[in-house]
């Protein structure tokens, strides 16, 4: 596969059980290759793999499972009395094409045939390829010899419960999105010989607090548990499992590179030094909490997917020194109904433009963003982490509708399974929601996402409701005051975009006709 494929699944993918292997080797890094290797032998060495003769015709490469089955998979050094030192492309990858998987639903739920936990690689091999580890969803811990010098591109990605592994310093390269959703991993060492670290390797890493470089690495650094190029002008990842609500991009930074925020769950409010000029593609893809972000008058262009699935930025400013966005800058941002333009460029984008941040039309009451022109009154966003919410009254009961993608959460999009499993257990959370009786209609997509939501009631005044209101809600039951569905609510108000047509899940389940709470 070209490596252009492989970036391109990656980003489809992407764009998240904590069994330590101690009895397989030392937790110390830098023990030597011997004592790992006495200790892989003291475990049974598996059988039934898969083999193909690399083109030396003196080594051998695992292509496949085989028959093998079980949970520790320890790879031997030799086949037919020959090394063996590659693991191939998507050798041991958990494809969907390989499984048993019948309908969505399943996929949802995680059944996999591949069950692996546990991974030891001997000495003899060389090079992990390409997927090599791709999806497996129950690796817990890998054990990486002394002699791998490099880690193909996707060789772990999607591996969510990988917690427990150590890059040897044999190690000269890592390959784009290597490490892509390992939302379990905690920390990231990086050895001194280092030499390449590819895009996107560890995008998705949402628990990763601390990116680790050895001092005599020509190539890279680190800053406050961040990972930059060895100059400091290229910030190459944030480590998303941070606690922190708000960053300063420090003002040596003049890039950012691909995916170096993506998918931040704790990120709220981010400044840009003036040393920047670009805001590159997917720089801040996926950052589900940011509300705010400050964007210098150095900052002359903004590129595809900058702010891509921004699902709580609601408003931004573009200042004047820009001459340069792309279409696909906020692409998907649901939320961003006010764009305040100071620039040249003729925005494309769904909202409102205006050009004096004077003129906002927003209103913050507390952990709620409302749109008021004056004419129409929309609640916008909820931004709090309150689990049980009352909508609030608007200035004495004004009525309001409910703006499309307000409470939407893109915990369980199918359509990127990756992307699925670094969020799927990362929802905004909220349990219980009440819509007062001054809501008069509910948008698109309003409730998408909010799995956790049990009940949900309706009253006679929302006069307007959209399509997909609950996708993704499956345990959730609505109450409606209204005998049927009104003319004016769309037909698919109620319909559960993850279910399948005639199936049970299709629609949510509704109680008409309901008078109390």
């Amino acid at each position: 596969m070209k490596k252009s494929s492989v970036l391109s699944l990656l980003l489809l993918c992407i764009l998240a059980i904590t069994l330590i292997f101690t009895s397989c080797v030392e937790s110390n890094p830098n023990s030597s290759t011997q004592s790992s290797q006495e200790s892989n032998e003291t475990l049974k060495i598996s059988e039934g793999l898969e083999y193909e003769l690399n083109e030396d015709g003196q080594s051998y490469s695992v292509i496949g499972f085989g028959t093998w089955q079980g949970e520790n998979l320890v790879i031997p050094s030799k086949y037919n009395g020959l090394p063996v030192t590659a693991l191939a492309d998507y050798s041991l990858c958990d494809m969907y094409y390989l499984l048993p998987i019948t309908n969505v639903a399943q996929m949802l739920k995680g059944e996999r045939s591949v069950m692996i936990k546990n991974v030891v690689i001997p000495d003899s091999v060389i090079t992990i390829g390409q997927c090599a580890f791709f999806n497996c969803i129950y690796l817990e811990s890998v054990i990486i010899s002394k002699s791998v010098t490099s880690i193909g591109e996707g060789a772990f990605a999607g591996c969510v419960a990988l917690k427990d592994i150590t890059i040897p310093k044999s190690v000269i390269s890592i390959g784009a999105g290597a490490f892509a959703a390992c939302k379990s991993i905690k920390s990231i060492n990086i050895s001194e010989n280092i030499t390449t670290i590819d895009l996107f390797a560890f995008v998705g890493c949402i628990s990763l607090e601390k990116i680790e470089v050895d001092a005599n690495n020509q190539y890279y650094k680190s800053i406050d548990n961040n990972l930059y190029s060895k100059d400091g002008k290229i910030l190459i990842q944030y480590a998303l499992g941070q606690n922190k609500a708000s960053f300063e991009i420090p003002d040596f930074v003049e890039n950012v590179a691909y995916g170096a925020f993506a998918y931040s769950r704790k990120i709220t409010h981010i400044t840009i030094p003036e040393s920047m000029t670009t805001i590159g593609e997917y720089a801040f893809s996926g950052c589900y909490t940011l509300i705010d972000i400050d964007i210098p008058n150095s900052v002359k262009t903004i590129e595809d997917w900058a702010f891509e699935s921004c699902y709580a930025l609601t408003s931004i400013t573009i200042p004047e020194s820009v001459t340069s966005i792309s279409d696909k800058a906020f692409f998907n941002s649901n939320s961003l109904i006010e764009v305040c333009n100071k620039s040249s460029v003729n925005l494309d984008i769904n909202c409102y433009i205006i050009t004096d941040e004077g003129d906002s039309n927003l209103v913050y009451m507390g952990d709620y963003v409302f749109y008021d022109d004056g004419i129409d009154v929309y609640l916008i966003k909820y931004i709090g982490n309150e689990l049980e919410i009352v909508l609030p009254e608007y200035k004495n009961g004004v009525e309001y509708g409910i703006y499309s993608y307000a409470f939407y959460d893109d915990a369980i999009d199918f359509a990127r399974p990756v992307l699925y499993m670094i969020m799927s257990d990362e929802n905004n959370g909220i349990t219980h929601i009440t819509i007062p009786e001054y809501v008069t209609s509910i948008g698109k997509y309003a409730f998408y996402g909010c799995s956790l939501i049990k009940e949900i009631y309706i009253h006679q005044n929302v006069k307007e409701i959209g399509e997909y209101v609950f996708g993704g809600c499956n345990d959730l039951t609505v109450y409606c005051a209204a005998s049927s569905r009104l003319g004016t609510w769309n037909p698919l108000w109620n319909a559960n975009i993850y279910g399948e047509p005639n199936g049970k899940q299709w629609m949510i389940p509704t109680v008409w006709n309901y008078s109390t709470k």
